[in-house]
């Protein structure tokens, strides 16, 4: 197995920040289906509306 100083990258390089991107963006997903469950909770428990300021 060579390594990056021998201007040879392989699969194994690649790996970690495949599994990384992969955390990140299951943690993003996940947290906004939450997010949705949440303001439709607090929406129903304080019968207001929610305002997007985007």
């Amino acid at each position: 197995m060579k390594g990056i100083r021998d201007k040879e990258i392989t699969v194994e390089f690649f790996i970690p920040l495949v599994m990384l991107l992969f955390m990140y963006g299951l943690t993003m997903v996940c947290f906004k289906i939450e997010s949705k469950k949440s303001k439709e909770y607090l929406r129903s428990s304080f019968e207001a509306e929610i305002i997007d300021l985007r």
